[in-house]
């Protein structure tokens, strides 16, 4: 099987724009979108106001990222070798064994390039679970365009180069004070755009395999990519001018400072001790909701340590 696996090839006519599972139509409109979106919404309050790398607005659960990255690596691979949409005719169980394979290759070497850059690479030196994620989704959806015709070697060697880029987007859009909380950009934006660039050159019949064909997809991928990109922002802008014109675009400064899960559901998204009586002190807090007994916390104090202060649990 693993040897018949790697000698089918695809043979796509020799002017077509091959995107066999949505490096474009899927992750490069989605990133631009987002590009769109995070710009006309503006920043995070506080997000740059004190450097250029801005202020440690963390995400909420690690362990919830975590399992994020399971399932969707476990979908991607469903995704990617579903793109066939058929296992009936001669050579499709082939293909899909392919595609999920060079997605699982993707995923390893894209959280792997991201995570050494991030502990090794310049003003690295941590070992970061979030940011090798991020690496893993990149490497994934760099090679959604080709999965159905490289060999592992080049979903590796794409792989990396997404991680790689991925570092470069995420750090370009801090230094352009846009606020991108998940780095779609950097994930979907920069590996949708380098998917569709580099599969017309790693395919088997592609351009380092000296096929006169790799060159037509290249070009009909360029201009796809740009057709995508024109599309999405075009789109993007009609849909975040509309919502903004209707006020229905951002919160009020006060409301994003007393916090949404009080606002839209009169309950603490973390209801630790104090949580309350910090709110209760934030303007506009008292407008919008009363506490109740979904509210109420049972307080626990843990051992002092030598390095830091009495820290305090909560428990509902």
């Amino acid at each position: 099987m693993m040897i018949s696996l790697w000698r089918v090839k695809v043979h796509p006519p020799p002017n077509d724009f091959h995107d066999f599972a949505g490096s474009g139509v899927v992750h490069l409109a989605g990133g631009t979108v987002a590009f769109v979106g995070a710009y006309m919404l503006g920043p995070r309050l506080g997000r740059f106001k004190q450097t250029t790398e801005g202020p440690a607005l963390t995400g909420h659960s690690v362990p919830l990222i975590s399992l994020g990255a399971f399932i969707l690596i476990f979908g991607f691979m469903a995704f990617n070798g579903g793109s066939q949409a058929s296992i009936e005719n001669p050579g499709d169980g082939e293909i899909i064994g392919r595609a999920v394979i060079n997605t699982l290759v993707a995923a390893c070497i894209g959280g792997n390039t991201v995570l050494f850059i991030k502990k090794f690479g310049p003003g690295g030196g941590t070992w970061s679970l979030i940011q090798m994620i991020n690496g893993t989704l990149v490497g994934m959806v760099s090679i959604c365009a080709g999965t159905d015709a490289f060999y592992p070697w080049s979903s590796a060697v794409i792989a990396a180069i997404a991680g790689v880029g991925y570092i470069l987007t995420s750090n370009f859009m801090v230094y352009l004070k846009i606020d991108d909380p998940l780095d779609a950009v950097a994930v979907h934006g920069n590996g949708g755009l380098l998917g569709l660039l580099l599969a017309p050159i790693f395919m088997d019949i592609g351009i380092v395999y000296g096929e006169e064909r790799g060159w037509s997809i290249l070009a009909w991928n360029c201009a796809g990519a740009c057709v995508i990109i024109a599309y999405n922002a075009v789109a993007g802008v009609a849909i975040f001018s509309l919502l903004k014109m209707l006020d229905l675009l951002r919160v009020t400064e006060e409301q994003e400072t007393t916090g949404l899960d009080w606002i839209k559901h009169k309950e603490p998204a973390y209801p630790i001790e104090g949580h309350i009586d910090d709110l209760k002190n934030l303007p506009g807090y008292l407008s919008y909701t009363t506490p109740s007994y979904n509210t109420k916390v049972v307080p626990v104090i843990e051992a002092e340590d030598h390095t830091s202060p009495v820290r305090r649990k909560s428990i509902m």
